[in-house]
Protein backbone atom coordinates (compact mmCIF):
# COMPACT_ATOMS: atom_id res chain seq x y z
CA UNK A 1 0.00 0.00 0.00
CA UNK A 2 2.85 1.96 0.28
CA UNK A 3 3.78 2.22 -2.87
CA UNK A 4 0.26 3.19 -4.07
CA UNK A 5 0.43 5.80 -1.38
CA UNK A 6 3.92 7.60 -2.98
CA UNK A 7 2.25 6.99 -6.43
CA UNK A 8 -0.64 8.25 -5.68
CA UNK A 9 1.51 11.55 -4.01
CA UNK A 10 3.33 11.25 -6.84
CA UNK A 11 0.25 11.76 -9.30
CA UNK A 12 -1.25 14.46 -7.01
CA UNK A 13 2.08 16.34 -7.19
CA UNK A 14 2.41 15.91 -10.70
CA UNK A 15 -0.96 17.38 -11.60
CA UNK A 16 -0.62 20.32 -9.43
CA UNK A 17 2.18 21.58 -11.34
CA UNK A 18 0.51 20.80 -14.46
CA UNK A 19 -2.62 22.88 -12.96
CA UNK A 20 -0.18 25.43 -11.70
CA UNK A 21 2.10 25.86 -15.18
CA UNK A 22 -1.16 25.71 -17.24
CA UNK A 23 -2.54 28.88 -14.77
CA UNK A 24 1.07 30.46 -15.71
CA UNK A 25 0.42 29.98 -19.58
CA UNK A 26 -2.68 30.98 -19.33
CA UNK A 27 -1.53 34.07 -17.45
CA UNK A 28 0.82 34.77 -19.81
CA UNK A 29 -1.60 34.42 -22.74
CA UNK A 30 -3.65 37.14 -21.45
CA UNK A 31 -0.53 39.39 -20.72
CA UNK A 32 0.12 38.36 -24.02
CA UNK A 33 -3.38 39.53 -26.01
CA UNK A 34 -3.59 42.93 -23.44
CA UNK A 35 0.41 43.67 -24.90
CA UNK A 36 -0.66 42.98 -28.28
CA UNK A 37 -4.30 44.78 -28.05
CA UNK A 38 -2.17 47.87 -26.80
CA UNK A 39 -0.16 47.58 -29.47
CA UNK A 40 -2.95 47.91 -32.07
CA UNK A 41 -4.24 50.64 -30.28
CA UNK A 42 -0.72 52.72 -30.29
CA UNK A 43 -0.43 51.81 -33.97
CA UNK A 44 -3.43 53.61 -34.87
CA UNK A 45 -2.67 56.06 -33.00
CA UNK A 46 0.64 56.70 -35.29
CA UNK A 47 -1.29 55.99 -38.25
CA UNK A 48 -3.50 59.06 -37.52
CA UNK A 49 -0.64 61.31 -35.67
CA UNK A 50 1.12 60.86 -39.29
CA UNK A 51 -1.64 61.55 -41.60
CA UNK A 52 -2.06 64.69 -39.55
CA UNK A 53 1.63 65.85 -40.24
CA UNK A 54 1.53 64.79 -43.63
CA UNK A 55 -1.64 66.61 -44.48
CA UNK A 56 -0.08 69.55 -42.18
CA UNK A 57 3.38 69.04 -44.70
CA UNK A 58 0.85 69.11 -47.62
CA UNK A 59 -0.92 72.34 -46.57
CA UNK A 60 1.98 74.46 -45.71
CA UNK A 61 3.50 73.13 -49.12
CA UNK A 62 0.63 74.68 -50.98
CA UNK A 63 0.70 77.69 -49.34
CA UNK A 64 4.05 77.84 -49.41
CA UNK A 65 4.06 77.86 -53.36
CA UNK A 66 1.42 80.09 -53.72
CA UNK A 67 3.46 82.67 -51.79
CA UNK A 68 6.21 81.74 -53.80
CA UNK A 69 4.72 82.30 -57.12
CA UNK A 70 3.44 85.89 -55.91
CA UNK A 71 6.98 86.67 -55.14
CA UNK A 72 8.49 85.42 -58.39
CA UNK A 73 5.46 87.56 -60.25
CA UNK A 74 6.68 90.34 -58.20
CA UNK A 75 10.11 90.13 -59.19
CA UNK A 76 9.13 90.04 -62.53
CA UNK A 77 7.60 92.86 -62.49
CA UNK A 78 10.45 94.76 -60.67
CA UNK A 79 12.81 93.74 -63.78
CA UNK A 80 10.13 95.11 -66.21
CA UNK A 81 10.29 98.27 -63.72
CA UNK A 82 14.15 98.54 -64.40
CA UNK A 83 13.83 97.84 -67.92
CA UNK A 84 11.71 100.77 -68.24
CA UNK A 85 14.06 102.99 -66.24
CA UNK A 86 17.31 102.35 -68.22
CA UNK A 87 14.93 102.41 -71.63
CA UNK A 88 14.44 105.93 -70.11
CA UNK A 89 17.60 106.86 -69.34
CA UNK A 90 19.24 105.88 -72.15
CA UNK A 91 16.69 108.02 -74.37
CA UNK A 92 17.87 111.08 -71.84
CA UNK A 93 20.94 110.20 -72.75
CA UNK A 94 20.91 110.63 -76.67
CA UNK A 95 18.92 113.94 -76.37
CA UNK A 96 21.06 116.48 -77.55
CA UNK A 97 21.67 120.05 -76.03
CA UNK A 98 19.95 121.43 -73.45
CA UNK A 99 17.45 119.60 -71.33
CA UNK A 100 14.18 120.32 -73.48
CA UNK A 101 10.37 119.68 -72.14
CA UNK A 102 10.59 116.69 -72.93
CA UNK A 103 13.62 115.84 -71.56
CA UNK A 104 12.40 117.24 -68.28
CA UNK A 105 9.22 115.23 -68.44
CA UNK A 106 11.14 111.91 -68.86
CA UNK A 107 13.33 113.13 -65.55
CA UNK A 108 10.02 113.43 -63.98
CA UNK A 109 8.78 110.37 -64.65
CA UNK A 110 11.98 108.65 -63.97
CA UNK A 111 11.72 109.94 -60.66
CA UNK A 112 8.17 109.38 -60.24
CA UNK A 113 9.16 105.32 -61.25
CA UNK A 114 11.62 104.91 -59.16
CA UNK A 115 9.93 105.84 -56.36
CA UNK A 116 7.11 103.24 -57.18
CA UNK A 117 9.83 100.83 -57.63
CA UNK A 118 11.29 101.33 -54.43
CA UNK A 119 7.67 101.03 -52.79
CA UNK A 120 7.51 97.95 -54.25
CA UNK A 121 10.68 97.03 -53.21
CA UNK A 122 9.70 97.56 -49.83
CA UNK A 123 6.44 95.92 -49.85
CA UNK A 124 8.33 92.58 -51.32
CA UNK A 125 10.77 92.67 -48.44
CA UNK A 126 7.54 92.93 -46.28
CA UNK A 127 5.91 89.90 -47.50
CA UNK A 128 8.96 87.15 -46.90
CA UNK A 129 9.72 86.61 -43.22
CA UNK A 130 13.13 87.39 -41.94
CA UNK A 131 15.98 84.89 -42.02
CA UNK A 132 15.93 82.68 -38.86
CA UNK A 133 18.51 83.39 -36.49
CA UNK A 134 21.28 80.84 -36.10
CA UNK A 135 22.08 78.78 -32.90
Amino acid sequence: MLVIEVRVKDLTEALLLLVHEMRADREQREKEGCLLRSMEALSHQLDRVEHKIMSAISDFAAKQNAFNDRIDKAVDDLVGDVKTLNDLITQLQTSSGQITPEDQATLDQLQARASAIADKLEALDAQTPPTPPTA
